[in-house]
């Protein structure tokens, strides 16, 4: 644990000083209300050693409600659910959803703002009298890279306080990701993917005994570029925290999947 939460702070480090580094040329932005909308399916075969976990949907919109030029308003929504095997086939055993609001400031290096997030996860087909939930309260900061030969890079860090909780110990929620994109020439449609991604938790020991934890998840796979939209095909490998609401215990788990989403 501890040199996996080692490798987690490297992990933000390094995006850290790749998000502050040089600028790159400044795209053009478009002034205006909802300026862009980007969403997502996905679905994927887990192979977990917990029996709850067996597949996984997800469905995701990004949209920029406005740009006023020198940032943006934006909102986030995510709902994810996980099937398993413990009752029938395809036993959907709990979902999760997230609502994310950030309003950001460009400048030559970096994209950089203040956010609020709503998490809440629930029991499903179960008797669940509680949900788990919680609120945070932070900022993030975003870079961009694109280079010549057509690959980009995107990477992401955040850090945030976390309130309200409900059944969690989580106090500070650290995050870092970041994504290769790079053609396959000479078929510029067809793309390599790679990205990966690290969360370091410090919590309320007083609480379950814990002062801090961390998960993190690697992906590969490839993206086909259609007129209107992509499909990805995607491998990755996850350790996941709490990964079952009230249950304290890591999840590793390997997939196989695709994700279906907008250009």
């Amino acid at each position: 644990m501890l040199r996996l939460a080692r490798s987690t702070v490297l992990v933000t480090c390094v995006a850290i000083g790749a998000t502050l580094g040089a600028p790159s040329a400044a795209a053009a932005q478009t002034k205006g209300l909802l300026t862009r909308a980007d969403f997502f399916m996905l679905w994927a075969r887990l192979a977990a050693d917990d029996p709850r976990f067996d597949h996984q949907g997800r469905f995701n919109l990004d949209a920029d409600l406005a740009d006023y030029g020198s940032g943006r308003l934006m909102l986030e929504v995510d709902y994810e659910a996980f099937l398993g095997g413990e009752r029938r086939t395809f036993d959907l055993n709990q979902s999760a959803y997230r609502f994310d609001m950030d309003l950001t400031k460009r400048t030559r290096a970096v994209e950089i703002g203040a956010f609020f997030s709503h998490s809440s996860r629930h029991e499903v087909d179960r008797e669940n009298p509680d949900s788990l939930s919680w609120n945070v309260l932070g900022a993030r900061a975003r870079r961009k890279w694109d280079f010549a030969d057509g690959a980009s890079v995107n990477a992401r860090i955040e850090l945030g306080r976390a309130m309200q909780q409900a059944f969690v110990d989580y106090e500070w929620i650290s995050q870092a990701r970041a994504t290769l994109r790079h053609p396959l020439a000479p078929h510029k449609h067809v793309s390599l993917l790679l990205e990966g991604s690290g969360v370091l938790i410090w919590t309320d020991e007083s609480l379950y005994g814990r002062a801090r934890t961390c998960g993190a998840r690697v992906e590969g796979g490839i993206r086909f570029e259609g007129r209107r939209g992509a499909m990805e095909i995607i491998a990755t490998y996850e350790r996941r925290i709490d990964g079952y609401p009230f249950d304290l215990s890591k999840v590793r788990m390997w997939s196989l999947g695709f994700r279906v989403l907008t250009r």
